[in-house]
């Protein structure tokens, strides 16, 4: 490649957002999951001992947190996702565009 070229694929663009739908999305929804299971979201005071009484405090909140934060990555890792199909379609078209083509 030249000095100052850019090269763009756009097929490697798109199915980087793909694997990320088909791979990263998914651990996601099963880390949701997981927390969601019962023994895991409702432990609740008395399921700890009397020496871990601030575990005991902190862990409903905790799991709270872990629960906002699973979705919140989730919104991000789905933004990714559009945002890479645009800009695959983008640079697609503009190398599509570009190209001088002979009669």
């Amino acid at each position: 490649m030249a000095p100052g070229r850019k090269d763009v694929n756009p097929e490697r663009i798109n199915k980087h957002g793909q694997d990320l739908s088909s791979t990263v999305i998914p651990k996601i929804d099963h880390a949701g999951d997981l927390l969601s299971e019962s023994g895991v979201y409702d432990l609740e005071g008395g399921d700890f001992s009397i020496v871990c009484l601030q575990a005991s405090v902190a862990y409903p909140m905790a799991v709270q947190f872990a629960f906002e934060d699973l979705k919140a990555q989730k919104r991000v890792a789905e933004s990714y996702v559009e945002r890479l199909a645009k800009t695959a379609s983008t640079y697609g078209t503009a190398n599509e565009k570009s190209t001088i083509r002979r009669s």
